[in-house]
């Protein structure tokens, strides 16, 4: 596995992504708004509105182009999760954020600047499905650099701050 910026002989350790269940929200809106035309067309039935005059090829247009939008949104907001990663190297922590349409943005810090990585604990659902947020204080100018909703963030965090530990034991004998 390998990443644009990586450097020879740097090292993945971790590359995570936001946890799957984050994805719900936008699956289950999508779901719903999918329903929206045939709920329409049942009321229009029911109130016994004619809607002859779109004709066949206008009714067709319509939900083609309903339908064009909400898959596009789907597509952008899957984008969006997937392209979304935090990678951890034997050299620093990198945080990538895509956006489908806008662009990306990408926060790196240098292992050895890395002053203290805190946890939280998002609520029952993250304690649950074991995802959390962690944040990583750093001395350079990232200052602090966000995994939010990464699943078993415990185990990240352990492996920032022992990799931490290394490289500035590391820096310390030369």
């Amino acid at each position: 596995m390998k990443f644009a910026t990586q450097n020879v002989g740097e090292k993945i350790y971790i590359l995570v992504r936001m946890h799957w269940i984050k994805n719900l929200d936008w699956i289950l809106n999508n779901l719903f708004y999918s329903t929206i035309p045939f709920v329409i067309l049942f009321v229009l039935q029911l109130l016994k509105v004619d809607i002859g005059f779109l004709g066949l090829r206008g009714f067709v247009i319509i939900l083609l182009a309903y339908y064009s939008i909400l898959f596009t949104n789907v597509i952008k907001n899957f984008y969006d999760w997937y392209y979304d990663v935090y990678i951890v190297t034997n050299e620093r922590i990198v945080d990538y954020e895509f956006n489908p349409f806008k662009g990306y943005k990408v926060m790196e810090a240098p292992l050895s600047s890395i002053e203290d990585v805190e946890e939280k604990s998002l609520g029952f659902l993250a304690d649950l499905f074991r995802y959390g947020t962690i944040q990583a204080n750093t001395a350079s100018t990232a200052g602090v650099l966000s995994f939010d909703y990464i699943p078993d963030p415990t185990k990240v965090r352990d492996i920032i701050m022992d990799l931490a530990k290394i490289i500035k034991l590391y820096q310390g004998r030369d």
